[in-house]
């Protein structure tokens, strides 16, 4: 449970809307159905904050980046959706962000920016195949 309540923070900074959305064709490209996605932070680890110790775990979901991303009153629009390169912007009172997502092999990088001088935050979501758990928490 703690290892989640990290990632929300790490999201926290982009004001995700709380509503549905189209799932960007890049992880439709990688796996067409709901799957278990490895989510693990990639680059180099700040040595103070929130991110310094975010572990590898996994998610089960047809989209997984609104499966990891906080509900909030923001604006989300899919700005570039294509089956290679997806780009996402949201939009809040206090800030704004985008993610630009790439899909490389059976993986998704995420490369995250926030406003306010928030270094970008790079993210790989690999498809790990069918779930093992229903996005219920019941077992498959």
């Amino acid at each position: 449970m703690r290892l989640l309540g990290a990632l929300l923070l790490m999201f926290s900074g982009l004001c995700f809307a709380d509503q549905l959305w189209p799932v960007p064709q890049v992880f439709g490209f990688v796996y067409p159905a709901t799957s278990e996605w490895r989510v693990e932070r990639m680059g180099p680890v700040p040595r103070s904050g929130p991110y310094t110790r975010f572990v590898p775990y996994t998610v089960c979901a047809v989209d997984p980046l609104a499966a990891v991303s906080r509900p909030s009153q923001c604006t989300r629009r899919l700005v570039t959706d294509h089956p290679e390169l997806a780009v996402i912007e949201s939009t809040c009172a206090r800030s704004s962000g985008s993610v630009t997502l790439t899909r490389e092999g059976n993986a998704v990088l995420a490369d995250i920016g926030g406003a306010r001088h928030q270094p970008v935050q790079h993210f790989r979501f690999t498809v790990v195949g069918t779930c093992r758990v229903l996005p219920n928490g019941r077992p498959a």
